[in-house]
């Protein structure tokens, strides 16, 4: 919820459509992304650890997010199903039929080091701006509550 509400609250957002299951990466991937993150952030082994065991299958995502923007969960063959048909069409269709929607947001799972003092996670989104953006965010405990420390992040 902290990352949502950093990303996206106090924007003209009507609506998230959120991806229902969590994000599966290969190791192979998630070592080499890392590895360029901690060339300007360094992160803790057991951090990585965490965030590399939790991400190897795909988990449902559950509903009660409350980062202050409406949001739907989707399978992936609905967003399958909208992207094939709006890159072509200028995605006509995702706006058509979610009229207020940012885009698809897909989610990892969240690593976090021993004492939970630290949090990785993934973010990326497709939108009608640009197809694909994301990023790596290590967030941090400060005064009870999750603040975004560092991100290392990519667009297409």
């Amino acid at each position: 919820n902290a990352l949502l509400e950093s990303e996206f609250a106090g924007s003209d957002i009507g609506q998230i459509l959120f991806i229902d299951q969590t994000l599966a990466v290969s190791k192979a991937l998630i070592e080499q992304d890392l590895a360029a993150f901690q060339k300007s952030t360094p992160l803790e082994g057991e951090l990585i650890n965490s965030f590399m065991e939790r991400n190897q299958k795909s988990f449902p995502l559950k509903p009660g997010l409350d980062f202050g923007i409406d949001y739907q969960l989707l399978t992936q063959e609905d967003v399958d199903e909208l992207r094939v048909q709006d890159e072509a069409s200028g995605w006509t269709l995702l706006y058509d039929k979610y009229p207020n929607a940012y885009g698809f947001v897909h989610l990892s799972r969240v690593g976090f080091n021993a004492d939970f003092s630290q949090a990785l996670v993934f973010m990326s989104t497709f939108h009608y701006e640009r197809l694909m953006e994301g990023g790596y965010y290590l967030m941090i405990k400060q005064d009870g509550r999750w603040v975004i420390e560092a991100s290392y992040g990519f667009q297409s």
